[in-house]
């Protein structure tokens, strides 16, 4: 399982902040005794003009195969698609009908989790994502995507049954209910104006929220950050991984030259 969240901004320049734990655990098989083990992988998928990050089994044949698309494989594309024109296409079908579409809004996603079900027969395997995307003035925005492939905006999904969002945010995976309720007890304390969600406070606010996720058992430490607007997609996970080694072997020094003459 994992802890994903994106954030919207309402002042400065129009962004979507989207972070991530990296750690998930994978099931193998060794005869009849299952083992598992954690792994430390990114959860964050990006192209030029959008983020997508997923929750759920990633074990599985069918969830290979749509990160296959996402990522540009040929052997997982129709001649024609490309993955930048079938998500601009689910998001023109949000946008031009909303909950009118007949249909998945996104097709893929849809049939991508009917080949997990139909491997795993068990509704808790299904994927579901977070799309955030710029591709233009009117296409752009922020979007849960469901089991079934419908796009759902962040104020129709929540964690919580009791949640009122003040602004544009999504929390999911297993960490997602506890990074909501940092939320809305910030927004409850005076912590957060929620008039006021510049890019540098939706940063403060992913990276804060993913901290109190990790109390999380299925949780990572390592986290991953992208960043979406009008001029590009920004990854920052390798900063933030390098930043921690450095961190940690400086540790390591500080802590060994107390005992050099030991």
């Amino acid at each position: 399982m994992t802890s994903i969240i994106g954030i919207k901004t309402n002042v400065g320049i129009e962004s979507i902040i989207v972070g991530s734990d990296t750690q998930e655990v994978v099931y193998e098989r060794d005869g009849e005794n299952p083992s598992a083990k954690r792994e430390e992988i990114s959860k964050i998928i990006t192209g030029s003009n959008w983020i997508i990050s997923y929750a759920g089994n990633n074990n599985t044949d069918g969830f290979y195969r749509f990160t296959r698309f996402l990522k540009g494989d040929k052997r997982y594309l129709k001649e024609g698609e490309t993955p930048d024109l079938l998500i601009k296409s689910a998001v023109e079908n949000y946008v031009r009908y909303g909950k009118k579409f007949q249909g998945p809004h996104f097709r893929r996603v849809a049939d991508s989790n009917a080949d997990v079900m139909k491997e795993k027969n068990d509704t808790d395997e299904l994927n579901i994502y977070l799309l955030a995307v710029y591709f233009d003035t009117r296409l752009n925005g922020l979007w849960y995507i469901d089991e079934l492939g419908n796009l759902v905006e962040p104020k129709d999904q929540r964690e919580l049954n009791k949640t009122e969002k003040d602004f544009d945010y999504i929390c999911m995976g297993s960490g997602g209910e506890d990074m909501e309720k940092y939320i809305e007890q910030s927004v409850f304390e005076g912590e957060i104006n929620t008039r006021e969600i510049d890019i540098k406070e939706a940063v403060k606010m992913v990276f804060a929220s993913l901290r109190k996720a990790n109390k999380d058992p299925l949780t990572g430490f390592l986290k991953d950050i992208a960043i979406i607007n009008k001029n590009g997609v920004e990854r920052y996970g390798d900063i933030i991984k390098n930043k921690l080694i450095k961190a940690e072997r400086e540790a390591e020094e500080e802590i060994t030259s107390r005992y050099i003459n030991s």
